[in-house]
């Protein structure tokens, strides 16, 4: 989502300035505010009322610092005074815990940006993206719970406009499901894309942006083939070969090993049946930590791929274990004392990231952050596999609800 055609964090006072200059009106997806809201009720009721109304319809942006005209000039931008703010990450931060706290369920992916427009005063920037966790409500004592962005202002929803948002939200959640049930069905049955050894466990994993049930979402497909497979690596393998196909684009492993598909919509597909080590020596052994790792490595590479082409959060994540009845789940630490999985297939639930750092920053900590989130994130799915397997949870998490993962050999590291 864009301002202007801009990302948020690159604004620059001309890109506000051309708000006067070109007389911009307020619309279903901009409003203009002349002061940032303050901390007494009103003011907070009227932010959470403008954010979910956003969100609620096609999103937007709420820009604080633009005076807008009157009469024939309605709703028009006509100057730019800005706003005085003695901290500006404490501005940010006060706004951010607001939204934060105010609304059930919480809105994703919100956006604050505080760009100077000279003289030490600021125009504040509020993006708030169309939500598919939809209707979010104000849980704030006396405010009208549910708003909807109309054409230049925020009202309370009808019944009737609540009622479709709910039954929005349920088919969004069916479609997806059933996206997923229809690949499973595929691969139980030998008929994925591309060859996988029938006779070890598969595991597939899917990354699903829940925009890709939208037709207005904004995916590019337009991509350098030479770049896909280091975009859309093979799970536990290196792959070795890219090419497009009727659903989209391919990345495969010789060998019957591994293949990544990536749809035009923007769902991922990896699907590999390389055991972990353990089974080449004892095929019953489910080496699950590895998995893990590769699973966590694989999805820093999907979201920030998939970001990269236009997709944003929230992605649904889909793991499932494929041909496993039988298999012991392995850790060096008590490698034979439990019970085998008592059937087929492990289709484990979904799990949904709401929120992911945009791309851009390559630093350490930066990745750091992105990993904590997708560890976090799975953390019930890999605790369901586990518990398949015998055990309480997942051994490679700490106390501190760290992911410690496995060294090769799948000790703990």
């Amino acid at each position: 989502m864009a301002f202007r055609g801009k990302p948020l964090d690159s604004l620059t006072e001309a890109d506000i300035r051309a708000l006067v200059d070109e007389q911009v009106s307020e619309s279903r997806t901009l409003d203009f505010k002349r002061d940032l809201p303050g901390n007494d009720r009103d003011s907070k009721k009227n932010l959470l009322a403008d954010v979910t109304a956003f969100a609620n319809a096609d999103g937007g942006h709420l820009v604080y610092g633009i005076e807008e005209g009157d009469g024939e000039n309605d709703g028009v931008a006509v100057a730019m005074p800005g706003v005085e703010m003695e901290s500006v990450d404490g501005q940010v931060l006060r706004l951010t815990n607001l939204i934060r706290e105010g609304a059930a369920p919480r809105v994703p992916n919100v956006r604050i940006e505080a760009v100077s427009v000279g003289d030490g005063r600021y125009v504040v920037v509020i993006e708030v993206p169309r939500s598919f966790a939809r209707p979010h409500m104000v849980t704030l004592r006396g405010a009208p719970p549910f708003s909807l962005r109309h054409t230049r202002s925020s009202e309370a929803m009808t019944l009737d406009e609540i009622r479709a948002a709910f039954n929005l939200s349920g088919s969004v959640t069916e479609r997806i499901r059933a996206f997923r049930r229809e690949r499973i069905d595929l691969i139980t049955n030998g008929l994925q894309p591309f060859a996988l050894n029938q006779t070890k466990p598969r595991h597939v994993l899917h990354v699903i942006p829940v925009g890709m049930v939208d037709p207005s979402n904004g995916f590019d497909q337009t991509v350098n083939l030479s770049q896909v497979a280091s975009a859309y690596p093979t799970l536990g393998t290196d792959p070795s070969a890219a090419r497009m196909n009727f659903d989209g684009l391919a990345v495969i492993a010789y060998g019957s090993r591994a293949y990544t598909q990536v749809f035009r919509q923007g769902a991922v597909e990896a699907a590999t049946a390389e055991g972990p080590t353990s089974f080449e020596r004892e095929p019953d052994r489910l080496n699950f930590g590895q998995v893990e790792g590769w699973v966590i490595r694989g999805l820093l590479r999907y979201f920030g791929s998939l970001m990269a082409a236009g997709a944003r959060p929230p992605f649904v994540v889909g793991l499932s274990l494929i041909g496993v009845r039988g298999c012991v789940v392995f850790t060096p630490r008590r490698p034979f004392q439990m019970p085998p999985i008592d059937r087929d297939h492990l289709i484990v639930p979904e799990v949904v990231v709401n929120e992911y750092p945009e791309i851009g920053d390559p630093t350490d900590v930066a990745a750091a952050v992105r990993e904590r989130i997708i560890s976090d994130a799975m953390r019930p799915a890999f605790d369901a596999v586990w518990n398949a397997g015998g055990f309480e949870r997942s051994p490679y998490y700490g106390d501190d609800g760290r992911w410690n993962g496995p060294r090769s050999d799948g000790s703990l590291s």
